[in-house]
């Protein structure tokens, strides 16, 4: 009898694995979960391409079409930022950078990622073609600042780029870091899988574990300083793998046990392939700290960090048109959301809440300062009106 209820539980419990599993493969899941892995971009996902479609885009999509429809997408949103903020010269740069990313968009010329598996950033490919925010270096600073650039982080997102020709950049594009690296896209490939592990093939089941080693350190760290941490795993033939790790400053047990899961959920299923041998590969995670002056474009930063899940709420039904949303949010020091409104033509309850909702749930720097308001613009495919309850109209 034991015996025979024992395998009823083992069989439920493999039913709702396959449920989850089956949930967490869910296209626009995945892109809100791991944007690094399987979207276009590292902080806007797939957002681009659901707002103008109205749906994720899929492997029959050219490559082509999704890195255009992403440039185009963010460059109207970067235009429709407030920049009052800035000095006349950097409003004059800001402007002329993202005509140079208009002019990059039509031309239509854009890298290919040859080496690296799933989407992947490439500053310059190997035929000398470059990126999007490369450009915009090249066409401020010279193509010498490009390529000094991609000697040091040719396949690295713009986040974990660290190096004084980029910063002095930046500083004077008119754009932020964090607007340079919604601008950066990744660029697909599906190589052949070679029959045999690969180092670097385990640096980057390593590195897919960044979107949920970002909620560990937002959990469990306060922020209050740069640091790097690094990640380093042991494949060995029949044996669990073995995570070790380091950083630049002190980290608590429960920071180091959630890394640790994290990284042994990107690696099982290559330690289940490892049948012989040992394999050990490490990836450096940076942390840029998390205290910083409330801004308008700070604000705006973490705001338009919830669009892939803000254009969720738009997915279409029928009678479905394309408007224009507006969400206005009241940030406070230290971190809190104040008043938020929304702005859905025509006048949706439904997407307005589920707007109000995502926002709502935003986790936020430790800011200091006075209260600010940001704002967030972006067109997307609304439904016309929403059918009232059947109760409501009897």
């Amino acid at each position: 009898m034991r015996l025979w209820i024992a395998h009823v539980v083992f069989a439920l419990v493999l039913c709702l694995a396959g449920h989850a599993s089956a949930k967490h493969s869910d296209p626009l899941e995945s892109s809100r979960r791991a944007p690094r892995l399987h979207s276009v971009n590292a902080v806007l996902g797939d957002a681009s391409f659901i707002a103008r479609f109205g749906r994720p885009p899929s492997a029959a999509d050219p490559e082509r079409l999704r890195v255009a429809t992403h440039l185009e997408f963010v460059e109207a949103l970067l235009r429709s930022r407030d920049a009052s903020g800035l000095s006349a010269a950097l409003q004059r740069a800001r402007a002329q950078n993202l005509d140079r990313l208009r002019e990059y968009r039509q031309r239509g010329v854009f890298p290919r990622n040859t080496e690296r598996p799933g989407r992947s950033p490439r500053f310059i490919d190997h035929e000398g073609v470059i990126c999007a925010a490369g450009y915009l270096v090249e066409r401020s600073v010279g193509r010498a600042t490009a390529e000094a650039i991609r000697a040091r982080h040719e396949h690295a997102l713009i986040d974990h780029m660290f190096m004084p020709e980029l910063d002095a950049w930046i500083a004077q594009s008119g754009l932020t870091r964090r607007e340079v690296a919604m601008i950066q896209p990744g660029y697909g490939f599906r190589p052949v899988e070679p029959t045999e592990l690969t180092v670097p093939q385990v640096a980057l089941a390593i590195r897919s574990a960044t979107p949920r080693i970002d909620e560990c350190v937002a959990r469990h760290h306060d922020g209050s300083e740069h640091f790097v941490l690094r990640a380093a795993t042991t494949l060995r033939a029949g044996r669990a793998p073995a995570v070790e790790m380091a950083a630049t400053v002190a980290i608590t047990p429960a920071l180091r046990a959630c890394v640790r899961q994290a990284v042994l959920r990107s690696v099982a299923s290559l330690a289940r392939r490892q049948s012989q041998g040992t394999l050990r590969a490490s990836h450096d995670f940076r942390f840029p700290p998390r205290t910083a002056q409330l801004t308008v474009q700070a604000a705006e930063d973490v705001l338009t960090s919830a669009l892939p899940e803000l254009v969720r709420c738009t997915l279409p039904s029928p009678s479905a048109r394309t408007g224009r949303i507006t969400v206005v949010v009241t940030f406070t020091a230290p971190g809190a959301i104040g008043e938020i409104r929304t702005l859905v033509p025509p006048d949706n309850l439904e997407v307005a809440t589920c707007l109000r909702d995502v926002v709502a749930r935003l986790t936020t720097p430790a800011f200091r300062g006075k209260s600010v308001e940001a704002t967030l613009t972006f067109q997307a495919t609304v439904k016309s009106r929403v059918e009232p309850p059947a109760t409501a109209r009897k």
